[in-house]
């Protein structure tokens, strides 16, 4: 605002201008290959990012983006190569993608939900994520559940210890055949685990549903729990046609 940029800014602008240009014979103009499309919701920023929790008095798309930042983070960082899908242009090529990712918006709409029903119908492989989306798909995928969507803390946990994540949960039949993550109410998991997350074949293609807010939290808190969680839940997926091993 002040018409000044701090030397840091600058600095740091053109190392990455530098490393962009010692590779750029091979990565301009190149294409990604569709391994996982992201849906980006406008209908719900629009709709629903005032009420975010995430969301702050100056920045109005701030709050429900946050669920498509934190789905980006955790599959980039599993290797995948991800691309936004924007809700506009889903039903133009849903079907280029082997794998759609639906972050955990709060209201994506009945045509997108159709659109995305059809694609798991003809062989897509379909991961929904948060109570909202769980609710809109439950008829259209004959999802189960045991109660409606609520507020509340749910304690997530994998080999190395604890995440706690609140917001909107949607608790999953536990009797259904492949449940694939509980939560729990206290940070004891010997007891009152809750299914949130499950697998299911539906035409030709599968879905997994999980019934929470995972992505947001992801953004909010940035766990290594909620990423080894997040790829025990999508192992079943097609994985990544490249690899990365960093030292």
């Amino acid at each position: 605002r002040a018409g000044w940029i701090d030397d840091r800014v600058i600095n740091v602008c053109a190392e990455v201008g530098r490393f962009c240009r010692q590779r750029q014979r091979w990565s301009h103009r190149s294409e990604s290959i569709p391994e996982v499309g992201v849906l980006f919701s406008g209908r719900s920023i629009y709709r629903t990012s005032s009420n975010s929790i995430f969301a702050s008095s100056n920045s109005i798309f701030a709050g429900d983006g946050a669920t498509a930042a934190g789905a980006l983070d955790l599959l980039l960082s599993y290797g995948y190569s991800v691309d936004l899908i924007p809700d506009w242009q889903l039903s133009e090529c849903a079907a280029s993608y082997p794998i759609i990712v639906v972050p955990d918006w709060k209201d994506i709409g009945g045509e997108v939900a159709d659109t995305l029903t059809s694609y798991a119908r003809n062989g897509g492989k379909l991961a929904i994520f948060g109570a909202e989306n769980a609710a809109l798909f439950a008829d259209r995928l004959s999802l189960h559940f045991a109660r409606p969507p609520a507020d509340q803390m749910y304690t997530l946990a994998d080999e190395t210890g604890f995440a706690m994540v609140r917001g909107r949960w949607m608790e999953i039949d536990p009797t259904q055949p492949h449940i694939l993550a509980y939560g729990y109410p206290a940070v004891d998991t010997r007891k009152d685990r809750k299914a949130i997350a499950s697998l299911s074949e539906y035409g030709k293609g599968s879905v997994v549903v999980c019934s929470g807010p995972l992505f947001s939290g992801y953004e909010a808190l940035f766990s290594p729990i909620l990423r080894s969680l997040t790829r025990e839940i999508l192992k079943s997926f097609p994985q990544p046609v490249v690899r990365l091993d960093a030292d």
